[in-house]
């Protein structure tokens, strides 16, 4: 569980309950406070904030309940109150989005009392491969909906049992899409999502040890299949509306060198596919760690 710093109880009388989209309401009701009593919030706590993932905030204080006083997150989506709340602390799960930051916040007649604001760590998947876990860091901010569908993949547990199908020594390895080889073939992974629009231009170069996606001809073509760059490949960016480039979505911070030996196996061709490794490099697991 993450901690926020404890704030200092800072309280406001409660007053009429006030309408407010993104606020999320700690009680019904409405009406001034009757009897004189005033909310605090002393702190706050959140259990695995991670991107895209749900997460539980706790907000500790006293008369929580008091008509008029709501919570708030505003990054993180599907806000909903727990049931089991007290007047001395109230709990809710959201989802982190985009913005890679949460701000919590609690009102009373449509007047902040309490706020604070959290960073969300940009988000990590470990591959683990048959020569060794990988680790890549996302970047969410500049491919939002690129990150958002290789997790989709991830967490829906497609990677597993895949093979990285393609090995262009010196230039990329690449997988996401096939489960193994015949003779003449490769086994397509069942379950592919829609393709996505292409997000190039974007800050984001395909140098040495980025992951991108792989696409076909037209831009907007990428699915589930993805590539490392074993050398930095900079003429796979976007030059211009004509050659759009491929789409880099995050780097490896760890496992270097499990990609690096993957760079020189040697390959052969199946049926219509080159540069298939002579022997299965197997990517057993893809999970999201961050």
């Amino acid at each position: 569980m993450t901690s926020l710093a404890a704030f200092p109880a800072l309280t406001l009388r409660a007053a009429a309950l006030a309408a407010c989209a993104l606020l999320l309401q700690a009680c019904g009701g409405g009406g001034s406070d009757d009897a004189g009593t005033s909310a605090t919030v002393s702190g706050a706590l959140v259990d695995g904030l991670s991107y895209g993932r749900l997460s539980t905030v706790t907000i500790n204080g006293t008369n929580l309940l008091t008509a008029g006083v709501s919570l708030g997150a505003t990054g993180c989506d599907g806000i909903t109150l727990l049931a089991g709340g007290t007047t001395l602390q109230q709990r809710f799960t959201c989802t982190p989005n985009k913005a890679l930051s949460v701000r919590l916040s609690a009102a009373a007649g449509g007047s902040e009392f309490f706020t604070s604001t959290l960073e969300v760590p940009k988000p990590q998947v470990t591959l683990a491969t048959s020569l060794g876990n990988v680790v890549i860091e996302l970047e969410p901010a500049a491919a939002p909906l690129t990150v958002d569908n290789f997790l989709a993949y991830v967490n829906a547990g497609f990677y597993n049992g895949t093979i990285f199908h393609r090995v262009i020594k010196d230039f990329v390895v690449q997988g996401g899409g096939f489960t193994g080889v015949t003779a003449t073939t490769l086994t397509p992974q069942t379950g592919a999502r829609p393709a996505i629009p292409l997000e190039t231009n974007r800050g984001l170069s395909n140098l040495r040890d980025t992951i991108a996606m792989a696409r076909l001809t037209a831009p907007d073509t990428a699915t589930s299949e993805f590539f490392f760059n074993t050398v930095n490949n900079a003429h796979l960016d976007y030059a211009s509306a004509g050659a759009p480039g491929y789409a880099v979505f995050g780097r490896i911070v760890s496992g270097y060198a499990v990609v690096d030996a993957m760079n020189p196996v040697a390959t052969r061709t199946v049926g219509g596919f080159f540069d298939v490794p002579v022997t299965n490099i197997g990517l057993q697991l893809a999970l999201q760690t961050k």
